[in-house]
């Protein structure tokens, strides 16, 4: 067992940085200070994926840039989705990473409506 998950560790790093020499792979993660949202953000990282994650006070938002996040948008502003549009390889992020049930599920939904690579799979 550990074998293989070492294996598959080593193949996504692999993997995620060959696709990275063009643009970098990002991912967003709502709720990033969360519990799933910080293992989000370090998994992530580790595997060179760009973050953009969002929080809903100015005090979570300033730690997850001291983490290393690109993006640390507002989740309790009408102006949410711009953001990360704006921050967003062209045609939106390709992951995201997801634990709330709601409201940030309709905010999810909305990106999804606006990038046709972020599909609900």
């Amino acid at each position: 067992r550990t074998h293989a998950r070492t294996h598959a560790r080593t193949h996504a790093r692999t993997h995620a940085r060959h696709l990275h020499r063009e643009m970098p792979l990002q991912v967003f993660v709502p709720a990033g200070t969360g519990g799933v949202g910080l293992a989000v953000v370090h998994v992530a990282q580790s595997l060179g994926f760009e973050v953009l994650a969002s929080a809903g006070s100015p005090t979570k938002r300033s730690f997850l840039r001291c983490m290393g996040v690109a993006v640390a948008a507002d989740s309790r502003s009408t102006t949410f989705v711009e953001t990360l549009a704006v921050a967003s390889v062209v045609g939106g992020v390709h992951l995201v990473v997801n634990s709330l049930a709601s409201p940030g599920k309709s905010q999810q939904d909305a990106l999804n409506h606006e990038s046709p690579r972020m599909g609900n799979n």
